[in-house]
């Protein structure tokens, strides 16, 4: 959460919370995380629609990268969006991916 308090520039209020929210759910030396939408909006206290707004803002900022996941049982089905936290010195694009973590055992 350090890195998304640090931030340099102007942020609405709602980017800060959900930046700090996805940094909470990211593991301590990992720039990712998998949150669904029921619990950012927990976090953030944002409303279905802001939290969309903020999310592509934030994704058209290069800020984070939205990786979107299907079901491994029920291909036709979504789960949660796994997220890259750009934001982070150390992270990279697709760096899930790259690293090879198994995102459907998190």
């Amino acid at each position: 959460m350090y890195h998304a308090m640090q931030l340099d520039g102007e942020y609405s209020p709602q980017e800060r919370a959900l930046l700090m929210a996805l940094s909470y759910f990211a593991p301590k030396t990992q720039n990712w995380c998998c949150p669904g939408r029921d619990k950012l909006k927990a976090k953030t206290g944002l409303s279905e629609h802001y939290l969309t707004k903020t999310l592509s803002g934030l994704e058209a900022r290069g800020l984070v990268e939205v990786g979107r996941r299907k079901d491994p049982k029920e291909r036709w089905r979504n789960t949660s969006n796994a997220y890259t936290l750009t934001f982070i010195p150390t992270a990279r694009a697709g760096s899930v991916e790259e690293e090879g973590v198994d995102i459907w055992r998190i």
